[in-house]
């Protein structure tokens, strides 16, 4: 059963992201102490570990920073968050492809109702500006099954985009 918004039991959206924010950031640092602890055990000098830990964790980040500004920020511009209508299908950890590299497999929240497609990315790629966008349906062309399971693939603008069948399919049926 879904808790309603008065509900004192339910966690607050702040205080739930501020608790995904630490255990993330509890996680990162025993990454970060657990690599060089490991490297110095098998002889590594004490700074090259350190230097080698933080690459090993901070590249990642770095890369997933990058792509979220290559492949979400331009459509958030053309996109912004339009309000959600009562009657929108909403799911989780549902995965979205922009283009050849903008892969967010399990990560963003779906909502689609009769106006939009509405995409958030959920946790740390939202902390990286993956911020709700609000699509409408006609900007979706050429809409086809996609080579991907359960997906379907459109036109949005001048790039390909791939959704779930579930969302997508309003795209087909909007005649596109």
């Amino acid at each position: 059963m879904r808790p309603e918004f008065g509900n004192p039991d339910r966690v607050s959206g702040a205080r739930s992201s501020a608790l995904v924010a630490a255990a993330l950031i509890v996680f990162l640092a025993a990454e970060l102490t657990i690599i060089t602890v490991v490297l110095i055990l098998i002889g590594t000098p004490a700074p090259a570990a350190v230097i080698v830990a933080i690459v090993f964790v901070g590249l990642p980040l770095l890369v997933l920073a990058v792509v979220v500004r290559l492949t979400w920020r331009p459509f958030l511009s053309r996109y912004p968050a339009q309000p959600v209508m009562p009657d929108a299908v909403s799911k989780g950890f549902q995965s979205f492809r922009f283009g050849p590299i903008g892969a967010y497999n399990n990560c963003i929240r779906i909502m689609a109702d009769e106006r939009h497609l509405h995409l958030e990315g959920m946790g740390p790629i939202r902390w990286f500006g993956a911020a709700r966008m609000s699509v409408p349906w006609e900007a979706m062309t050429e809409a086809s099954p996609s080579r991907l399971p359960g997906m379907i693939r459109a036109r949005l603008g001048d790039q390909t985009v791939a959704g779930p069948e579930w969302c997508m399919k309003l795209a087909v049926a909007g005649g596109n």
